[in-house]
């Protein structure tokens, strides 16, 4: 049986996010899932986006050492995918 997914998850089969980016499941590793983005956001949603990731994965910019929440939200612009791990 495949588990719910909230609204706005990372995880791939979110139709939310699949609308908005064309993001697609590409990997599980460990604690890491990666996503494929086809659609990145526009300058303009790129912190509303970063505030998204940080609340389903705060491990992606509190303890990256090297990236604060702006850098952080200017990347997802280009990036052509998203990862997200837990401890």
């Amino acid at each position: 049986m495949q588990q719910p997914r909230g609204r706005g998850s990372p995880l791939g089969g979110d139709p939310v996010l699949e609308e908005r980016f064309g993001t697609r499941l590409i990997a599980v590793d460990g604690g890491t899932v990666h996503v494929s983005v086809a659609a990145p956001p526009c300058p303009e949603e790129a912190d509303r986006l970063a505030l998204e990731h940080y609340l389903v994965c705060p491990d992606n910019i509190e303890q990256d050492f090297f990236v604060v929440f702006a850098t952080y939200a200017e990347k997802l612009v280009t990036a052509p995918r998203w990862s997200f791990w837990w401890d």
